[in-house]
Order: structure tokens, then C-alpha cells, then sequence
């Protein structure tokens, strides 16, 4: 009995090292963001698929070198890499608002005006502090196509440009 158990134990643990199925085909992305050669950081770097496919998100954040490794998320599993396909590449930042500017439940039971006066300033705030320009943060009217097929991929976008 003992040895079935431990023969059960190891049959279960090789079982559930194995790949996804959903993860499998997956090639290496990395995508650098730069402003005038200068790395931007924190940067989220989002692919869409063009052709229309299960639920999959390809993503990365960029680091202080400017660059983003994209990692695969089907509902809560992920991989390193993107499956083959072509994609459109959007950039967006997150924005860290000051406490004052953060939104609270309880402010859409301020009055009109003070809700508008709070709109306009953290618009101000966020068109201040949006390093990305709006071209690129929008899949309609990015400009960034990627295509994936059996290699690793390197992309490098300036923004500035």
C-alpha cells in the first residue's frame, strides 16, 4: 500500500509540472520603450492579437532598462513568451495619483461643482504626467505591429519619434 501511495505521489507531481497545453508554442518577446534613447520606466506594454482567439493576455511592465519581457496569461496561468500570430502593440503608463487625486466612493455624493473642479485636476494631473502619446495607447491608432512566428522577438520603440 505504502509504494502505491508514494508511486500515486510521483505520477501526480510529474503530472502537474508538465506545460499547459494552453501555454505550449510560446517564443520569446521582449519590447524596449525608450524616449530620445532615454529607458522609460514602468511602462505597460500590452499585445492584442489581431485574429480573434481564446481569452489570452500577452503583457509586461518595463523595467529601469526600458525593457518589458511579454508573458502569456490564460485565467491564471502564465508563461514566458507570446504564441505565433500578428499583433498590435499598445503602450499605456500607469499614473501613481497624490492622495488628493485619488477617487473615492464617497465623491459622487459631492455636489456638481466640486465633482467637475476635482475632473478637471486630475485631468491636468494626468495630461502632465502621461509620458506616452495618445497614438500609442489605443489599439484603433497605435502604430506598433509585431509578428510572431517561431523565434524569439525584439522590438524597440521610441516614443518620441
Amino acid at each position: 500500500m505504502r509504494y502505491f501511495v508514494m508511486l500515486s505521489l510521483l505520477f501526480f507531481a510529474i503530472g502537474c509540472s508538465q506545460t499547459p497545453p494552453e501555454l505550449k508554442g510560446l517564443y520569446p518577446v521582449t519590447v524596449t520603450v525608450t524616449e530620445n534613447d532615454k529607458p522609460l520606466e514602468g511602462i505597460v506594454v500590452s499585445l492584442v492579437n489581431k485574429q480573434p482567439q481564446t481569452l489570452r493576455g500577452c503583457s509586461g511592465v518595463t523595467d529601469s532598462n526600458g525593457v518589458a519581457v511579454i508573458v502569456t496569461k490564460i485565467r491564471d496561468l502564465s508563461g514566458n513568451g507570446v504564441a505565433s500570430g500578428e499583433y498590435k502593440v499598445i503602450l499605456s503608463k500607469n499614473i501613481d495619483f497624490p492622495e488628493d487625486l485619488r477617487w473615492k466612493p464617497e465623491e459622487t455624493s459631492l455636489p456638481m461643482k466640486e465633482q467637475q473642479d476635482w475632473a478637471i485636476k486630475r485631468n491636468a494631473f494626468l495630461e502632465k504626467n502621461d509620458v506616452i502619446p495618445k497614438k500609442f495607447q489605443s489599439q484603433n491608432t497605435s502604430p506598433l505591429d509585431l509578428t510572431v512566428s517561431n523565434q524569439s522577438v525584439e522590438l524597440k520603440v521610441n516614443v518620441a519619434e
